[in-house]
């Protein structure tokens, strides 16, 4: 009989450690959920930037071999049309949970779901979930995970959905469960993983979207890969398991590939990713397929790969806001409706560094909270930004691809050679380390340079050209 030893080593997951919830019936009002620096939950209701509630889970200790953790909240509707809070509380505080709270009531716990008992799911060691923050258009709430799984005959990536109603005594329902497994025999063991999850997200008239990455790696000679899922729990295509599209793939020979942010409004649900050159792509779904209605280079200025950012997921605004953290430490914005406008604004500034699951952005009547945890803080901090600040569309046109930027050798020692195919007019070259400090920043006049790295140390850096119209870069390398 032949046997197989399975190593597991996770690495780099992304888990959602921040969230905020607006009320849809009392102006002002603010849910959030995060994650502290020292491994406690919180739920707390906020007006604007004020606590005014709060709910604490006390950390019970993380295994080594389990993530870290996944705080989320929703808001449910029962059948009377009132809200119920819905918190997904850390994983290893009351594993395969649900908790339904009374917003309006000091916060009452009012259920709780056990959904293991209902879907047959079971938390292994290695698990993502996330809740649909508001209410399909079917009036049910949804929760996305995404997991991975060492059995006797293999191993296998899992994903599923579960819809639950509320009622107005409070009491979770569970309804329609969906999912889709990607299995493994015992000859192909996977060593290392690298993954991240985005929680489900709607438009007005279609199905919750749910997107993940993961990294399987190769053996035998062979090289390892890179792939990009989104799932759809469309019950009009399949009502047993859930759609599914590989959004990107790639062999894991360079650098990783990863997951921006993913949102929605009324008509599209967007995804941003970057592939394995870190170039931003949007990819668009019209919520009922999940196959892409279109797909396109992300235009002009955006986020930084690994940087902190996220995307309004309001199936009821017509258009989403996208914010990230910058390396030059600022919170920026960039509003889309069916097009990006065509500059960034300044939302922050003087932020420090945000870890890439620490902020997180909600749209009201009137703008758009945006929140995030400092990292010298275990309590968010919060900008308020005016829906007509950032919604004007410019007329600047749109780029039709990203910067031609190349460099080599990569690891490098000391020298770093760059280049451009061509050099247009104001184009700044800069290089960050891991934290987004800026150690060298020139303007870019001839198309190759080489970058002295004397006196920075041994880590990764991300050397980025930009213009007021484009933007790329590549991570690197440096060795000692």
């Amino acid at each position: 009989m032949r046997s197989t030893l399975v190593v597991v080593v996770i690495f780099g997951m992304c888990l959602g450690n921040l969230d905020i919830v607006p009320s849809t019936d009392m102006s002002g009002l603010l849910w959030v959920t995060w994650i502290d620096h020292d491994d406690v939950s919180h739920l707390a209701r906020y007006f604007g930037s004020t606590l005014e509630n709060e709910l604490i889970f006390p950390a019970a200790g993380f295994s080594p071999y389990e993530d870290r953790g996944r705080v989320n909240i929703s808001l449910s509707a029962d059948e009377l049309g009132d809200n119920h809070l819905i918190f997904m509380p850390s994983m290893n505080l009351y594993r395969d949970s649900l908790f339904s709270f009374s917003p309006y009531n000091g916060m009452a716990l009012e259920s709780k779901l056990d959904y293991s008992y209902y879907t047959g799911w079971g938390w292994g060691d290695h698990n993502l979930a996330g809740l649909l923050r508001f209410s399909t258009g079917s009036g049910n709430g949804l929760l996305g995970l995404y997991q991975y799984e060492i059995y006797s005959s293999g191993s296998s990536f899992f994903w599923g959905t579960l819809e639950f109603n509320s009622h107005s005594s409070g009491y979770l329902a569970p309804g329609t469960c969906l999912e889709f497994s990607d299995p493994y025999p015992l000859d192909e063991p996977i060593s290392v993983l690298y993954y991240r999850f985005e929680s489900p997200v709607v438009n007005y008239s279609g199905f919750p979207l749910m997107a993940s990455m993961r990294y399987k790696s190769g053996y035998g000679g062979t090289p390892g890969s890179y792939k990009i899922f989104a799932h759809t729990h469309n019950l009009d295509e399949d009502s047993l398991s859930l759609s599914q599209d590989i959004v990107y793939s790639s062999s894991a020979t360079g650098q990783n590939p990863g997951i921006t942010a993913l949102g929605s409004n009324s008509e599209e649900i967007m995804l941003i990713w970057w592939d394995i050159d870190a170039v931003l792509h949007c990819t668009v779904y019209d919520g009922i397929s999940v196959s892409p209605v279109e797909e396109y280079l992300f235009p002009g200025a955006g986020p930084i790969p690994s940087f902190a950012a996220a995307m309004t997921a309001r199936p009821t605004d017509e258009g989403l806001l996208l914010v990230w953290r910058d390396p030059v430490t600022r919170i920026m914005c960039r509003y889309y409706e069916d097009e990006w406008n065509g500059y960034a604004h300044v939302a922050a500034s003087n932020v420090g560094y945000v870890e890439e699951e620490n902020l997180a952005v909600c749209s009201v009547e009137d703008g758009y909270w945006i929140v995030w945890l400092p990292l010298d803080s275990n309590y968010p901090d919060f900008v308020f930004i005016q829906r007509d600040v950032v919604t004007s569309i410019s007329e600047e046109l749109h780029i039709e691809g990203p910067l031609d930027l190349d460099v080599w050798p990569n690891p490098f020692m000391d020298l770093l050679h760059v280049s451009l195919s061509d050099v247009p007019e104001n184009c700044l070259l800069e290089v960050f380390d891991n934290t987004g400090r800026v150690v060298h920043s020139s303007d870019m006049e001839n198309p190759e340079i080489y970058w002295n790295s004397s006196g920075c140390p041994s880590g990764t850096y991300y050397v980025r050209a930009s213009t007021s119209d484009a933007v790329t870069g590549k991570k690197v390398v440096l060795l000692r």
